[in-house]
């Protein structure tokens, strides 16, 4: 058995990864406006595919950036309004198998970011005390919930069974709050300034839930799917 991704998916993860970099400088700009730039637009375009597989891996890329462009990429917007603000956009995304895998993919970038931002707060330091190091292991944790939802959401993209699809998003949208939550933690109250990228992960993380729905309403769509018919 090998986990590791198929050629094409590892070619577009590298391709979403560069033009992460673009997104990023311009997120605060596109929730703003609830717009994607032409130019990104279009390059966001040329990542489109009908292999989930290589959907996921883009939009978990796309979404480590911004949440909005990620979403908007996957439901084919293009440069057109996303809604009302941002990430709200969303909610024009329908309920077909693709489109909750999606969602599920944008939670993992939204906690891989939030990871991110977390691991840049408790960066080991020569001759720190052990009780000293806590913060380490709830990162430590939230890394493990990531690789284990990243796994699901992987597994659902080879299969698009409902039953896999629903445990994804139960466990990526989890996984995802667990991260925003820790990096708040670990960074202090005062990283969630207006504008700030975990001010904008803390926001997108919530709205990602109300579009999923609450941990309870996943556990039971994720239950019914699994129930023998």
């Amino acid at each position: 058995m090998t986990f590791e991704l198929p050629a094409e998916s590892l070619r577009a993860r590298e391709t979403a990864r560069a033009l992460a970099e673009a997104v990023r400088p311009q997120a605060s700009e596109i929730d703003r406006t609830a717009a994607i730039p032409a130019e990104l637009a279009r390059d966001l375009a040329a990542l489109g595919s009908n292999d989930p597989m290589v959907t996921v891996v883009v939009v978990e890329e796309i979404a480590t950036a911004n949440a909005a462009a990620s979403i908007g990429l996957a439901g084919g917007r293009g440069g057109g309004a996303l809604g009302l603000s941002g990430l709200r956009g969303a909610r024009a995304l329908d309920d077909s198998p693709r489109a909750q895998l999606t969602l599920a993919a944008a939670a993992l970038g939204l906690g891989r970011a939030a990871m991110a931002a977390a691991l840049d707060a408790v960066r080991p330091t020569a001759g720190i005390a052990p009780a000293v190091e806590k913060p380490q292991w709830v990162v430590a944790d939230v890394a493990t919930d990531l690789d284990a939802a990243r796994l699901l959401t992987y597994k659902a993209a080879g299969t698009m069974a409902n039953a896999d699809i629903a445990l994804a998003r139960l466990q990526a949208s989890a996984a995802a709050q667990r991260a925003v939550d820790v990096a708040v933690r670990v960074t202090g109250a005062d990283a969630l300034t207006s504008g700030s990228a975990l001010e904008r992960l803390a926001r997108d993380v919530r709205v990602l839930s109300v579009l999923l729905g609450t941990e309870e309403d996943q556990r039971a769509i994720a239950a019914e799917a699994l129930l023998p018919r």
